[in-house]
């Protein structure tokens, strides 16, 4: 893997009201955590009381553990494509060369999730308010989370988001 500065790739989080923003994700996450890094596409690092390290991921809505402490999921972050996949690297890069800039406090996002059968391209990245990506990607997933997969689903909002 070509040598890479991870800073790249993230966002700075002052000025982040957290505990607002992740209300919406309560139902995923532990009473207690910090969070350690988030990806430019508004995806968390969390660190657990017992030190080890999980993603939350908002495109897909999923909570995994990647590490069982600091150490560990930074060796595993470079074992075949995870640094990648983690960081969303190649589509940060392909939205930067493209002019697509990030501002402060926004992340980028897709304009229809991968969830919901939205590409992995370039065409469908845009940037967002941080706190609306968490708050829309949130009711996405609580709309669609009872859904088997590939099942036809039409959103709606009765909420300003």
């Amino acid at each position: 893997m070509e040598s890479f500065n991870p800073l790249d790739y993230l966002i700075d989080q002052e000025g982040i009201d957290w505990k607002a923003h992740l209300g919406s994700w309560q139902h995923l996450l532990p009473q207690t955590f910090t969070i350690w890094i988030v990806n430019r596409f508004g995806d968390l690092f969390l660190i657990y009381e017992d030190g080890s390290l999980h993603h939350l991921d908002t495109q897909l809505g999923t909570l995994n553990q990647r590490g069982t402490d600091k150490k560990d999921f930074l060796e595993r972050m470079l074992e075949e494509n995870n640094a990648n996949d983690w960081l969303y690297m190649n589509y940060i890069r392909q939205a930067e060369e493209a002019g697509i800039n990030l501002p402060k406090g926004h992340c980028y996002s897709f304009k229809i999730p991968p969830v919901l059968s939205g590409s992995y391209t370039l065409d469908n990245i845009c940037t967002v308010d941080i706190g609306q990506h968490y708050l829309s990607m949130a009711a996405i997933h609580q709309q669609i989370k009872d859904l088997p997969d590939g099942a036809t689903v039409t959103l709606s909002s009765n909420e300003e988001l």
